[in-house]
């Protein structure tokens, strides 16, 4: 099993790289000429550094990188242009924090993110392994960083400092365009630094009437669904000292489950993280076999149980088009097991002849635990509405009042996708 996710996990990356999703838009070469096209558009969690484009379905390939091209777009998507600018270095997770200020940066040609743009101000964006950085640029000027630093009190360890320096730039934007916009103002105080606060104050500084022509398209976006799935259930017991599990059954179910899928990059929709929460029910039923005080043991233990699973995944569609996906998920799941009317048989029988000696039935209280597995489904997606999946999560364990349980889940199921992304 451990060699069947090692493999899973080590294919997801290849599959990424091989995988091609052109779509229309264009290029503007160092000439400031527009080339139209086709950009292999992907899921990019950093700024591309270099993208593939080609003029037409059966022509060659080009890489377009920040040497031969002054901007690019996928058409009502996504617009980057290349800037040289100043890029500030200091990290700002709170794991990896300097003590004391940190004003280095770097001077780089690179592709800045357009998120909105207008007549007065542009709001762009950088994000590479070290964190995400936001410019503005008023009118054609080179853009300049929002600034935004965390770092530890160098005077008290115990604390950090926090400047947002950011608000003063908005301040002086949103007081030099929209000088009779109070409210604007005020809520530029409140900001965060993330892309939602700042692009509605950039809408704001630039007005309703001033949005820029350039269409480009949030990449955040979420979707829903509901569905029912067979849940196959496979309990077998650890055993004890002297008594070892003979045989189990797989016992199928109804499940029903509502989720939630969170896209890397909407407009791709080749990754995303699934959350999952689900019900189903179990009927356990095993033997045990042993000897002890010279008799044969002969145990059979049933049960009711009911299981309440959070699972969150990370899904990838290696066959990625408008109406059809394949995709593989890897998750971990986080099961609350309740066990009910769990009984014990056990039958005794003479060691010497076989011969049945006598039987006991005891009933134990009800008993719960927490199961945590590894979860992995394979399925297909259609029209964006219907998911088709089977799913298997290997052996975990589980307490009953009678012996430790050990508890494999397969299923078979189907969804229905709601909500726009």
């Amino acid at each position: 099993m451990k060699k069947y996710f090692t493999t899973l996990l080590l294919l997801i990356p290849l599959i990424t790289l091989a995988q091609s999703n052109y779509k229309p838009g264009y290029i503007i070469n160092l000439n400031g000429d527009t080339v139209k096209g086709f950009v292999d558009y992907k899921d990019w969690n950093q700024n591309p550094k270099s993208i593939n484009f080609k003029t037409g379905n059966n022509t060659q390939v080009d890489k377009q990188n920040t040497n031969n091209t002054q901007a690019f777009a996928v058409t009502g998507f996504e617009y980057y242009k290349r800037f040289t600018l100043a890029i500030s270095m200091a990290k700002t997770n709170t794991s990896d924090l300097s003590t004391g200020m940190d004003s280095s940066s770097t001077t780089s040609a690179v592709f800045l993110r357009l998120i909105t743009g207008g007549k007065n101000v542009s709001l762009y964006s950088f994000t590479d392994s070290l964190k995400t950085r936001y410019f503005i640029a008023e009118g054609n000027s080179v853009p300049t960083e929002l600034t935004y630093r965390v770092f530890i009190n160098p005077e008290d360890g115990s604390k950090t400092v926090t400047q947002t320096i950011y608000r003063r730039q908005l301040q002086v934007l949103i007081a030099r365009y929209q000088p009779a916009d109070k409210k604007t103002a005020n809520q530029i105080q409140f900001s965060d630094y993330s892309e939602s606060d700042l692009q509605k104050i950039v809408s704001k500084i630039n007005g309703p009437n001033g949005q820029s022509k350039i269409k480009v398209e949030s990449q955040n976006g979420l979707r829903f669904y509901v569905g029912l799935a067979a849940n196959g259930t496979k309990t077998t017991s650890q055993g004890t000292a002297y008594l070892n599990s003979t045989s189990s059954t797989v016992n199928f179910f109804p499940e029903v489950h509502v989720g939630m899928d969170a896209f890397f990059n909407k407009n791709v929709g080749t990754v995303l993280i699934r959350t999952e929460l689900s019900v189903t029910a179990n009927k356990g039923n095993y033997n045990l076999q042993g000897a002890a005080d010279g008799l044969l043991l002969a145990e059979n233990i049933t049960f009711n149980q009911k299981i309440i699973t959070l699972n969150p995944q990370f899904l990838y569609n290696f066959y990625n088009k408008p109406t059809a996906k394949i995709y593989l998920a890897v998750g971990v799941g986080f099961n609350a097991s309740f066990i009910s009317n769990e009984k014990r048989n056990t039958s005794y029988y003479s060691l010497f002849d076989g011969a049945f000696v006598t039987s006991n039935v005891l009933t134990f209280n009800n008993s719960s635990s927490l199961l945590i597995d590894v979860t992995t489904k394979a399925g297909f997606t259609l029209n964006n509405k219907f998911d088709i999946y089977v799913g298997f999560s290997p052996e975990g364990s589980v307490n009953s009042r009678n012996t430790p349980l050990n508890i494999a889940f397969y299923k078979a199921g189907i969804n229905y996708l709601f909500g726009k992304k």
